[in-house]
């Protein structure tokens, strides 16, 4: 609305868009970027967290995307941003959330939206209980705390395999892992999807303190019998 000639409409926003305008906005990615996940398509993500534990910042398709939070309880891991800022060079885009309603529309490349269906809410209800229980805000005194009980394990998060992020192959020394229980590959709904961004966070964050950790204190080999 508000063009010379009068309103466009077309089947493809961000196209209709950079017709009208010349700006280049990735319509699709922001409806990921908006709930603080990782947007399809745009590539590899870095994300970072604030202080609170919440996201502060994803950096994605050469775009920064600041993130501002409702007040309340940092701990209420189901809450979703109230702003969010995207900048790529000369480019802004400002987005402001009023209100969030239960029927979040999906990023999809199908042509017509559809809204978020809880399949299962178990998982997620599992994932956030056991977030529940873990030092969000500093993994590594989690880290320290199981090293203290004898415990040398990394975490896993599973998807469509069981992966330890933050850790290679160079760390042998690492005994075995515990899996985060929730994580799946399915995002059943907007809040399972932030739980899993904390999931992975925390696990990248707690793995590269153990890696470090077992640099400084290799553990003594572990007998074998022939």
């Amino acid at each position: 609305d508000g063009l010379e000639g009068g309103a466009r409409s077309g089947p493809d926003a961000a196209a209709l868009l950079r017709e009208a305008t010349g700006w280049d906005i990735p319509v699709a990615a922001l409806t990921d970027w908006m709930r603080g996940l990782r947007a399809q398509g745009q590539g590899p993500a870095s994300l970072r967290y604030g202080a609170d534990g919440r996201l502060a910042r994803i950096e994605q398709g050469g775009w920064s995307i600041d993130y501002r939070w409702p007040a309340g309880d940092a701990a209420d891991l189901t809450a979703l941003p109230s702003r969010l800022d995207a900048v790529r060079g000369e480019a802004k885009v400002k987005l402001i959330v009023d209100q969030w309603e239960q029927g979040v529309a999906t990023a999809s490349t199908e042509a017509a939206p559809r809204s978020w269906t809880p399949i299962d809410d178990s998982v997620e209800t599992q994932l956030r209980n056991e977030l529940a229980g873990l030092n969000i805000e500093d993994p590594a005194a989690d880290m320290r705390a199981s090293v203290a009980r004898g415990d040398l394990r990394a975490i896993s998060v599973c998807g469509y395999s069981c992966e330890l992020p933050g850790l290679t192959g160079a760390d042998s020394a690492v005994r075995g892992s515990r899996i985060l229980k929730g994580t799946g590959d399915v995002i059943y709904s907007p809040q399972y999807g932030l739980l899993l961004e904390r999931g992975r966070a925390y696990a990248l964050t707690y793995n590269r303190a153990l890696a470090e950790w077992l640099k400084a204190h290799p553990p003594e080999p572990v007998a074998t019998r022939d």
